[in-house]
């Protein structure tokens, strides 16, 4: 995993111009990279945090669409909960979300997915998915999941917004780190002085080596919300081991 690939050092994609680097014997390079430091949890956030031990659910939580098929199961150690085919980009309203609100300022939410999807390269489970959600509205969301597209197995970092003009795209969507059968994930709140927000994603195959994704920019809000779903193709059990939230280490 240290082997990969990251774009400008871990800063990804910009949003402006940059030197290009010498493509030629003899050319002088004029891009001089720097490598982001990355985001490390700091005091946890108890009140929002969840082990999922007990056998009932904590007050905390509450389902974003009660029209959903909100059914779950708690195990004694995780969340689990079957995906019912629809997602969020063609039937929110019968998605069911687990949520509870998200903290203001800055802050980083962690979770810890095992997919029921088999991970033997076979086909077709297309784009069943746990979820892990900084929710808006349904219209506006920020997610990190894990999938299946055909015989490979990835990981997604999602953004959708909305309203949007005639033709414009509503959704987006870039890979983070590889996938596996338990993954965890991680998403990581800042907001610069002007309001904007910036999400940033990472993953983790082992919970000790982490591999940072791009940065999304949104406005979702005061009312933003923390959630976590199974969702799109039906049938599959996703089991979620906790939620936990954190301050950002400075």
């Amino acid at each position: 995993m240290d082997d990969w690939p990251e774009v400008r050092g871990g800063y990804w994609v910009s949003d402006t111009p940059q030197p290009a680097p010498a493509a030629q014997p003899f050319q002088q390079n004029n891009y001089q990279p720097q490598v982001a430091s990355d985001d490390e949890p700091g005091g946890e956030i108890t009140a929002l945090s969840d082990e999922f031990n007990s056998t009932t659910l904590s007050p905390q939580w509450h389902f974003i669409h009660p029209a959903a098929n909100n059914t779950y199961t708690l195990t004694g150690s995780s969340y689990e909960v079957v995906t019912m085919g629809p997602d969020e980009n063609g039937d929110p309203q019968h998605v069911a979300i687990l949520g509870e609100p998200a903290p203001s300022g800055d802050y980083m939410v962690e979770t810890k997915l095992t997919t029921g999807v088999p991970f033997d390269n076979s086909c077709c489970y297309n784009f069943a998915q746990g979820t892990l959600f900084i929710y808006g509205n349904d219209q506006n969301s920020i997610k990190m999941d894990v999938f299946p597209d055909f015989d490979t197995r990835q990981t997604e970092f999602g953004k959708q917004m909305g309203p949007v003009p005639p033709n414009y795209p509503i959704y987006g969507n870039m890979i983070v780190g590889p996938a596996a059968a338990t993954t965890w994930l991680r998403l990581v709140k800042r907001t610069r002085t002007d309001g904007t927000e910036l999400y940033t994603a990472y993953t983790s195959n082992d919970d000790e080596h982490w591999m940072r994704g791009g940065t999304w920019e949104h406005n979702l809000g005061a009312g933003a919300q923390i959630g976590i779903s199974a969702e799109n193709a039906a049938g599959f059990t996703m089991d979620f081991d906790y939620v936990r939230v954190y301050r950002l280490k400075r």
